[in-house]
């Protein structure tokens, strides 16, 4: 019986291998004949309303503001030179379950298009999951090594997919 299954492993094995082997195949060749289109990102900056679709719903984002903090959590690992706090709200337009955004939906980027780092300082708003045509506003904080007063966020409704769109934070 041990053989039985040893042997019919195998033989699994084998045929997975030769399928993946195939279309690996089949993919390069057929990247090779379509030229690959650049997917364009929309851009908002600071008070731009974003609404997005999903196929079960829509919901909206605004980033409402940028303000710099002295406040200093003596724990942190990193010490950045500034950290800034960005305000955003949400609102659950039509989406059956509820909506969360939090700080895990975005990345932030210096000017000099460095990831930057979330910081951890205390905030007077926090995000919460919401039901449909309910609001909410938040903040995140991050730590900045520049001296510019800019950053663009990609926001991820999905972190595993694409940005959805970017969103230019100049103040």
């Amino acid at each position: 019986m041990k053989r039985f299954l040893a042997i019919f492993a195998l033989l699994c094995f084998i045929v997975y291998a030769s399928a993946c082997e195939s279309n690996a195949a089949n993919s390069d060749a057929q990247t090779e004949k379509t030229p690959v289109a650049e997917e364009k990102v929309n851009s908002y900056k600071i008070g731009d309303e974003i609404t997005l679709t999903k196929n079960n719903g829509e919901y909206k984002l605004i980033v409402t503001g940028v303000e710099e903090t002295s406040e200093r959590n003596q724990f942190a690992e990193k010490k950045p030179d500034r950290v800034i706090v960005i305000s955003y709200s949400y609102e659950n337009v039509s989406l059956p379950d509820e909506l969360y955004i939090g700080s895990t939906n975005f990345k932030a980027y210096d000017k000099e298009n460095y990831l930057m780092d979330t910081y951890p300082v205390v905030l007077s708003e926090y995000p919460g999951s919401i039901s449909a045509g309910r609001k909410t506003s938040a903040k995140m904080a991050y730590g900045l090594d520049s001296e510019k007063n800019y950053v663009e966020l990609e926001f991820y409704d999905n972190m595993f997919m694409d940005s959805d769109c970017k969103i230019i934070l100049e103040w």
